[in-house]
C-alpha cells in the first residue's frame, strides 16, 4: 500500500507500508506457539487480555492457515523476554487480514499493562485447508 501526500498540488513525499507479519513461536510444530508480530523493524509479543477465538483465526490466516483451533493463556510456550509487547486487547471479528487491523490494535500499540507471564499462543488448523491471504491490503 503506497500513500502519497500532497499540499497544494506539490507532491511531498510517498512511502510503502509493509504489512507487519507474524510468527509463532516456541511450540513443536510450525502451526502452534507463541503469537509474536513483526513491527517498526522489532519483533514482539501479543498480551492474552481479551485474546479470543477470533483473534486467533486472524493470527493463523495470516500464516496461511485456515482457522484456529485452540488459544493459549499466561505464556503456554514461555515469555519473550525481552521483546517489546505490541499487542493488547484486541479486539477482531475474525474477519480482519491482519491483528493490526483488529480494533484496539492501534490504541494500544506497545502500551500495555501486561508482563510475558502473559504472552498469548495460538494453535492453527493443519487441515490442508490452507487459504491465502493478502495482508498487504
Amino acid at each position: 500500500m503506497s500513500f502519497l501526500f500532497k499540499k497544494s498540488g506539490v507532491k511531498i513525499s510517498s512511502f510503502s507500508i509493509v504489512a507487519p507479519v507474524v510468527r509463532l513461536v516456541g511450540g513443536p510444530s510450525s502451526s502452534i506457539g507463541r503469537v509474536e508480530v513483526f513491527h517498526f523493524g522489532e519483533w514482539g509479543t501479543v498480551c492474552d487480555d481479551r485474546w479470543t477465538i477470533k483473534d486467533g483465526h486472524v493470527a493463523c490466516r495470516m500464516l496461511n492457515f485456515s482457522k484456529a483451533v485452540e488459544l493459549f493463556h499466561g505464556s503456554t510456550f514461555g515469555g519473550g523476554l525481552g521483546l517489546p509487547i505490541w499487542l493488547t486487547k484486541l479486539i477482531c471479528n475474525g474477519t480482519e487480514n491482519s491483528l493490526f487491523e483488529c480494533k484496539n490494535a492501534m490504541k494500544y500499540l506497545g502500551i500495555t499493562g501486561c508482563s510475558h507471564a502473559q504472552d498469548a499462543g495460538v494453535q492453527c488448523a493443519e487441515d490442508g485447508e490452507l487459504i491465502n491471504v493478502d495482508t498487504r491490503a
